[in-house]
């Protein structure tokens, strides 16, 4: 991590946005979908940290972020063939398509501030379809 901005894959905006709504949810889904609770804490710290304006985003596509870098349990606890690809480029896929929706580019550096307002819009618009 560099001092003051962290890397995010695309898809974890999703997270992000989540996150923002309902905090306790998206941990207690995370826990249930077989992550562990080392890979939830970081996950939390992550977004608070970002929430917070401690550290900007660094958006990045198919390989691993930030909170992938925690001990991640799904890999131990879920069959391979229902977890999402880590990296790769079929990670690297699914993340530009996110950071495509939310109009980001993967490779730019962004404040929690330049981009609260496609945030809630996204959540907004994945909850009201």
């Amino acid at each position: 991590m560099k001092e003051g901005v962290i890397d995010i894959r695309g898809h974890h905006l999703v997270d992000l946005a989540n996150f923002l709504q309902k905090p306790e949810e998206l941990k207690e889904e995370y826990c249930e979908r077989g992550y562990g609770e080392e890979f939830v804490s970081a996950l939390e710290r992550a977004y608070y940290a970002i929430i917070n304006g401690k550290v900007s985003i660094h958006l990045v596509a198919g390989v691993l972020d930030e909170t992938c870098n925690a001990s991640c349990e799904q890999f131990t606890s879920v069959p391979r063939e229902q977890q999402l690809p880590c990296t790769g480029a079929r990670a690297q896929k699914i993340d530009e398509q996110v950071a495509g929706f939310m109009l980001l580019e993967i490779g730019k550096t962004y404040t929690f501030e330049d981009i609260e307002q496609k945030l809630r819009n996204f959540y907004s618009d994945q909850h009201c379809m």
